[in-house]
């Protein structure tokens, strides 16, 4: 038994080594070295859920041309050609995938667990747009090649011109100041506003009708119009083709099978003739003077009001979706991958004081409310600022000139929140030097940042 237990003593010593400088040799291939890289290099993200994130890009870079990506929520991302190199230092002529996400809410913000304090101060960030950009080849960070830049045009929902750029620095998780930041109107928003209302209008105003006729080239329908009774009206009207493109023989080298005609822009109608598998399709327009036009542009604008509803409706949808989009974006160049962000520090001078935490009005012990993340927002969704459990109750401060609430993200996983109304009575009492913060719990499942943006805004309605 004693020579036993002493060979497997010696086994033991005899392996030690060799697990040694395993170790060292898997140390040296990258791979535990990348992932330990991985998770300091931003010490203080603290992501309050491990599986909700804001909706991720990921673009497919080749590196012989320039390339333009466009993001869910309509920003641009630009990489020229030959942008990356290996660690090596040499440039990478495979393809490769980077990962584009972009925080512009508070419910993005809070799931991301980036920090928007740097450590040791008490001013806040107030962000205008915030991203972070990722890639790896080959089990590394990917490099840029000496003069070259992403450009990133972010759009933007928080306007002003005194926001700066800044990056957040590795390992120590501060944010640095890149300067200053000018943005620009986001054009795309304002061209597809302008198409879409003169759609509408074009929708809503009546054909006119034409006083004059210079040309001999007009014709009428000779229809069997009780299979076209939306065309009835039109049985008197004299018609001319109105692009140049087609010709009167055009219309009269086919017995034709069916006729559509739509109404188009001002003045205008599209007529598409079909025989087989032909298609003939020209734009014409109505030329008969006198009443027998308009009582026919009546009676068609009656059959087809419904139509026209219907699509002015679709256009108006298409509308509140442009509507929606930001009013301006703002622009950087980038040349490492990181944490980036639109932001003016803000200092909330405010007098501080301390809370008491309640739950569903039941008083909770520290130990319960232990590991509990607390987030003040206030209605805008200009800022968010972070607490834990000793720093809400011993410094809480919010500005008392705003609507606010605070979340707390329990140990279950659901948000609780603080009737905002409960911080706007504190803030007219007479400096009550002590809060009570009853939160409610939502009890709501959490899959996506949405379903805690869906939190915030209902704190805020009515």
């Amino acid at each position: 038994m004693k020579n036993s237990k002493r060979n497997v003593i010696l086994a033991i010593l005899f392996l030690i080594p060799f697990s040694f400088i395993w170790f060292l040799n898997r140390m040296s291939d990258g791979t535990i070295t990348e992932l330990t890289i991985e998770s300091n290099e931003y010490s203080r993200i603290d992501k309050p859920f491990e599986n909700v994130d804001v909706p991720v890009n990921v673009f497919t870079v080749y590196p012989d041309s320039d390339q333009v990506f466009t993001t869910w929520s309509g920003s641009k991302v630009h990489v020229p050609a030959h942008c990356f190199i290996d660690k090596k230092g040499e440039p990478i002529k495979d393809s490769v995938q980077i990962v584009f996400k972009e925080y512009h809410r508070s419910a993005d913000i809070i799931c991301s667990g980036i920090p928007m304090q740097n450590e040791g101060s008490d001013a806040i960030m107030e962000t205008a747009g915030m991203f972070e950009i990722s890639g790896t080849y080959n089990g590394s960070e990917l490099e840029f090649q000496e003069g070259k830049e992403i450009e990133v045009d972010l759009v933007s929902f928080n306007e002003g011109n005194d926001f700066n750029f800044f990056e957040l620095e590795k390992n120590s998780c501060q944010w640095k100041d890149l300067g200053t930041n000018i943005p620009v109107e986001n054009m795309e928003k304002t061209v597809a506003l302008k198409q879409l209302d003169q759609q509408i209008s074009d929708e809503l105003l009546p054909f006119k009708n034409k006083k004059s006729l210079k040309t001999n080239q007009y014709f009428d329908f000779q229809l069997d119009y009780s299979s076209y009774p939306e065309l009835a009206p039109f049985k008197n009207v004299v018609w001319m083709i109105s692009d140049a493109k087609h010709k009167m023989d055009d219309l009269f080298r086919e017995e034709w099978d069916s006729i559509q005609l739509n109404q188009t822009r001002k003045g205008y109608y599209s007529l598409a003739l079909y025989h087989s598998s032909e298609i003939l399709q020209m734009t014409i327009m109505p030329v008969l003077e006198g009443d027998d036009y308009d009582l026919a542009l009546q009676q068609f604008n009656q059959q087809t009001q419904g139509q026209r509803n219907e699509i002015i409706q679709k256009i108006n949808e298409k509308r509140q979706r442009v509507e929606s989009m930001a009013n301006i974006r703002r622009l950087a160049k980038i040349n490492k991958m990181g944490v980036f962000n639109f932001d003016i520090w803000k200092a909330l001078e405010f007098d501080k004081c301390r809370s008491e935490i309640l739950v569903d009005n039941q008083v909770v012990t520290d130990e319960e409310m232990k590991g509990t993340r607390f987030f003040v927002i206030d209605q805008e969704q200009k800022y968010v600022i972070y607490y834990n459990l000793k720093t809400i109750k011993d410094n809480f401060v919010y500005d008392p000139h705003k609507k606010s609430t605070v979340l707390a993200i329990l140990k279950d996983g659901s948000i609780a929140f603080v009737d905002w109304t409960v911080l706007e009575e504190h803030s007219k009492s007479a400096k009550k030097s002590t809060i009570t913060l009853d939160f409610q719990n939502s009890k709501q499942s959490i899959n996506t940042t949405a379903d805690v943006q869906q939190i915030i805004d209902n704190i805020f309605v009515g």
